[in-house]
Parts: C-alpha cells; sequence; structure tokens
C-alpha cells in the first residue's frame, strides 16, 4: 500500500539562499518543497510520504533547527 502525501509547515534557522542550496539534495529526496525566506518564521513548506519527525531529524543533522508549526 502507497503512503499518500501530505503538506507539513516548518519552522526553520535557514536563513539564506546557500543554506537552501546546501539542503536541496536532501529535500528533493524527501518530496516536493519550497522555503519563505522573507517570514520570519522562515517557513519551511514540504508535501511529502515522511513524518515529521523524520524531516525535523534529517534537517537537524545538517546542522539546522526544524519544528513543526501547529495548525
Amino acid at each position: 500500500m502507497k503512503t499518500k502525501p501530505h503538506i507539513l509547515i516548518f519552522k526553520t534557522s535557514v536563513f539564506t539562499r546557500l543554506d537552501v542550496a546546501c539542503l536541496t539534495k536532501l529535500l528533493n529526496s524527501l518530496g516536493s518543497w519550497t522555503f519563505d525566506l522573507e517570514d520570519e518564521d522562515h517557513v519551511l513548506r514540504i508535501e511529502t510520504i515522511f513524518s515529521s519527525q523524520e524531516i525535523e531529524q534529517q534537517l537537524t543533522q545538517e546542522g539546522f533547527e526544524c519544528v513543526l508549526m501547529p495548525y
């Protein structure tokens, strides 16, 4: 059975385009994503089959803070 993709929104410590470039390969492997670096929370929006804990863990391993935002 295939897992259905869902949308997750995270507050992150990703501040620059260079930070995003460093994460592009990883994020592409996790789903379809966008960053809003203009937002004060530096929002990552990702459509993925992975859990929020898995996404948080992956970004943390790369040295960035990542916290699921309530919705």
